[in-house]
Order: C-alpha cells, then structure tokens, then sequence
C-alpha cells in the first residue's frame, strides 16, 4: 500500500516551503484496483472552494470520476 502524496498547497503545486500561509492542500493515493483517490483538505475555518483540473492530477489521464465530501457524507453532483 503506498501512502498519500501531497501534489499542492494553498495553490502553488509542489510548494515545499513550511513556512508559507496555506488554506488548502491536496493529496493524491493510488489504489489497489489503479484507480486513485484524491483528497482536498481546506485548513482553514471559513468555506473554501477551490478549482481542481482533473487532468492536472499527477501523470493520469481521467476519464471517469466521482466526488464523495465526508462531511456531508455524499457525493457532489
């Protein structure tokens, strides 16, 4: 099982620096069946929305996907 790679921060991709105030980051995870899944964490206490180009996410072509929020506990349309 490999574990989550954070592929961007508050949005600059691959930021490395610690230090830089972030209100979001995002996470990629490959899974078992060679689907991935794809988490965004807002790290701030306010609603954010943050725009997330599919097509972007690491070398994957997509061409399928679906959203599920864990707060709300089902799947964005």
């Amino acid at each position: 099982m490999k574990m989550a790679t954070r592929i961007d921060v508050g949005g600059g991709v691959n930021e490395k620096r610690i230090d830089a105030p972030v209100d979001y980051v995002v996470y990629q995870r490959p899974l078992v069946d060679g689907s991935f899944a794809v988490m965004v964490l807002n790290k701030g206490l306010t609603n954010l929305t943050v725009d997330l180009a599919v097509e972007n996410i690491g070398n994957h072509i997509v061409s399928r996907y679906t959203m599920f929020d864990i707060w709300e506990g089902q799947m964005i349309p």
